[in-house]
């Protein structure tokens, strides 16, 4: 009688920091903290978003027309807490699913022409969102992940706006 091998389970780290490489691109810089414990069916993860300063060099390097075009505002900083729900624990590959709640500065770009009316209120914002993603760990260190967040933000409890946000993380599991 022959002994069926079985594979033993990877022992992952838990918790994570990252760095969305998305936000980089929309000239943010965004970090963020998970931590896992227990268990690991449940964890927080606190979101740190700053504008880059380097984000007017870099477009007033760029002379065509596609190179001076901005969003109507500009995220200063923005944190919060995601409470996560991870249905199949920690894996390899990791479904997570909870909901978001954040707070934000955003400021009115100066180079920008809103029409009167036809803008978004500028300053504190508060976000309440839901999440879903993937993260996918490489050894028991490197990780990727992506993760889509869905809402709304209001400026004040009678205007309501859609609020989508992205994560694509690379990070280091500790």
């Amino acid at each position: 009688m022959q002994k069926k091998i079985r594979p033993q389970p990877v022992e992952l780290k838990r918790n994570l920091i990252s760095f969305n490489v998305l936000d980089l691109m929309l000239k943010n810089i965004s970090f963020s903290v998970d931590f896992v414990p227990g268990e690991g069916k449940f964890g927080i993860t606190m979101p740190l978003t700053f504008y880059s300063p380097l984000s007017k060099a870099i477009q007033n390097s760029n002379s065509s027309d596609m190179g001076k075009y901005h969003e109507s505002l500009a995220t200063y900083i923005r944190a919060g807490f995601d409470f996560n729900y991870y249905p199949y624990g920690q894996r390899k590959y990791t479904l997570v699913t909870g909901v978001s709640m954040q707070g934000a500065y955003l400021k009115r770009d100066v180079d920008v022409q809103v029409d009167e009316g036809h803008g978004v209120y500028q300053g504190l914002y508060f976000y309440f969102l839901g999440k879903t993603g993937v993260t996918a760990t490489f050894g028991q260190r490197f990780s990727l992940s992506l993760i889509v967040h869905a809402g709304v933000k209001t400026p004040d409890v009678e205007t309501f706006y859609f609020a989508m946000l992205g994560n694509v993380g690379v990070g280091v599991r500790f």
